[in-house]
């Protein structure tokens, strides 16, 4: 999972495409399936909202607020992965309202530039600090 968000975070799709390729079993476990689906969304196979789809039933279900926060986290990549800000947004507020999302990745993470002016982004700031 970290190669595959730290390739993310780097724009690095030759280092996720191959970290997929060294383990094309990662489809036997729900994070597996997760991290599969987050890569393909990243690469442009797959649109950040089939994220949203389909593993909206599991979140639901979800009973740890922290894995909640981190479902929101990255979906949020995802979708700022894809430039699209609002629903980046969207799901930074989502984890921000669980009050377990991480300062210091809202601070850091480079996928986030681009949102950390809009108020939006500022507001859910304001909820994690």
């Amino acid at each position: 999972m970290f190669v595959l968000r730290d390739a993310t975070w780097r724009g690095d799709l030759d280092a996720i495409r191959a970290c997929l390729a060294e383990h094309p079993n990662l489809t036997m476990h729900a994070l597996g399936m997760f991290m599969t689906a987050y890569s393909k969304v990243v690469l442009g196979e797959l649109e950040p909202s089939f994220l949203v789809d389909a593993f909206t039933p599991a979140l639901v279900k979800a009973r740890s607020p922290r894995f909640l926060s981190l479902a929101h986290q990255l979906i949020a990549e995802t979708f700022a992965a894809r430039g699209q800000e609002e629903g980046a947004l969207a799901h930074i507020q989502k984890g921000a309202e669980l009050a377990l999302i991480e300062l210091t990745w809202m601070e850091r993470c480079p996928l986030l530039e681009p949102l950390r002016k809009k108020p939006a982004f500022q507001q859910a700031l304001q909820l994690v600090r």
